[in-house]
């Protein structure tokens, strides 16, 4: 009897042995047959790429998420969350690629204005950081500044201010709304002094453009009745506006615009100076002779026929590039498709 019992100890314990060994083995063939081939690999990134900065951020983002995952183990929603944490991304979108690749397509915030601190804002009134974009756009941008918190109200209203602006030919440089709630819009125009105009306070959007509209809808008969352009404009009052007297600039640019004085007269090269010579066209039968001493080369009017009637290829919507970049583990190349603006 008890040798019956041992025997059956004996058996579940040998089942239990051959069920770990079993184990054992199947994650080796895991690792060794199946886990290598389901590393993730490749990783596509699609969308707008302003440089190879913004690039990097997104690939050391992704890998990040992925950790050691591979293929199958890998949460979509993590690599996303992850991608959608930078700074200047909006939007993303991670799909799988069979059989060992990550495609991410990305929407950037596009930049608006600059705000105070040096951050960009979104449309939608998003600060955010992007060292892709270059000083010589971030220096054509408005200036928003204040309360950051009407951020996005600002950037609404502030497409409807430029363009109620345009109709006597200015443009909005800069929004300041103050903590108390008090708006003050920047006026520039080429050929005019800036001019700044007081909207006062009010969180409803339809006074503000409303008494914005009213300086644009008057601002002409206003300079033309103090004989030039103001450089300051209180909007404040209901269905009305006070105007600060122009400044002798005001005067000039009116009286130019009105054609009453002359424009100034662009400055004189003097005599020791040479000006600048443009070269003369080069006559389309006249014989090129080569350096060497060779014949000389006569452009055929033929050729020159058709290559004017030949057209231009268009534009592939896509940018390709690809980048082979080395990592301990995980993505080995990475693809970038960005789209044309």
């Amino acid at each position: 009897m008890k040798l019956g019992r041992w025997l059956a100890l004996f058996g579940k314990l040998a089942a239990v042995a051959l069920l770990a060994a079993v184990c054992i083995l199947g994650a080796l063939v895991y690792q060794t047959d199946i886990g290598l081939p389901l590393q993730i690999r490749r990783l596509t990134i699609e969308g707008v790429a302003e440089g190879s900065a913004s690039i990097q951020e997104l690939q050391d983002s992704v890998q990040r998420a992925l950790g050691e995952k591979n293929f199958l183990s890998v949460k979509l929603e993590d690599i996303r969350d992850a991608v959608e944490s930078i700074s200047w991304v909006r939007k993303a979108r991670v799909d799988r690629v069979w059989p060992d690749g990550l495609s991410v397509y990305v929407q950037r915030h596009e930049p608006i204005a600059l705000w105070e601190d040096g951050r960009l804002v979104s449309a939608d009134g998003v600060l955010f950081t992007s060292s892709d974009v270059g000083i010589e756009r971030i220096s054509t941008l408005p200036r928003f500044s204040g309360d950051a918190a009407m951020l996005p109200m600002i950037a609404q209203l502030w497409s409807k201010f430029n363009e109620s602006a345009g109709r006597i030919g200015a443009r909005v440089r800069a929004v300041q709304v103050s903590l108390l709630g008090s708006w003050q819009i920047l006026l520039e125009a080429d050929q005019r002094p800036d001019v700044t105009v007081e909207l006062g306070r009010s969180k409803v959007r339809s006074v503000l453009t409303h008494r914005f509209d009213l300086v644009v809808d008057y601002y002409q008969k206003i300079s033309d009745m103090m004989q030039g352009y103001p450089t300051y404009l209180d909007a404040r009052y209901r269905n009305a506006f006070a105007a600060r007297l122009p400044s002798q600039e005001g005067r000039l640019s009116w009286e130019v615009e009105k054609g009453i004085v002359k424009p100034p007269e662009p400055e004189q090269i003097s005599d020791d100076e040479e000006p600048e010579q443009t070269p003369a066209p080069a006559e389309p039968m006249a014989k090129v002779p080569r350096a060497d001493g060779g014949p000389a080369f006569v452009p055929s009017e033929v050729t020159v026929e058709k290559r004017a009637k030949k057209r231009p290829r268009p534009a592939p919507r896509y940018v390709e590039q690809r980048r082979t970049v080395v990592h301990p583990s995980g993505i080995r190349e990475t693809t970038v498709r960005s789209v044309r603006k």
